[in-house]
């Protein structure tokens, strides 16, 4: 989920991406949450954005669902997205 919510708020426009990251943050970390908590979503985050604009950099998709699945030790994660018009 903490992927996903990455990946969508990379599509945001930077301008907006605060507003979006605080929002994860307080999806994730409960009120009462460490600082330490918050610096480990940060950090993930900011992972996913690196990777994300280094293997996809031209890919203007937002994530909507997700399927994962686990079958005899193997996983399967089926991903539905939805293309991001290019004037936004």
């Amino acid at each position: 989920m903490l992927t996903i919510a990455a990946w969508n708020k990379g599509m945001f426009p930077s301008e907006k991406q605060d507003g979006v990251e605080k929002d994860i943050i307080d999806a994730f970390v409960p009120p009462d949450g460490s600082a330490e908590s918050v610096a480990v979503i940060l950090e993930v985050m900011d992972l996913i954005e690196e990777r994300r604009k280094r293997l996809f950099p031209n890919l203007r998709k937002i994530i909507v669902t997700y399927d994962l699945k686990v079958v005899k030790g193997r996983l399967s994660l089926n991903v539905g997205s939805a293309a991001i018009p290019t004037d936004r």
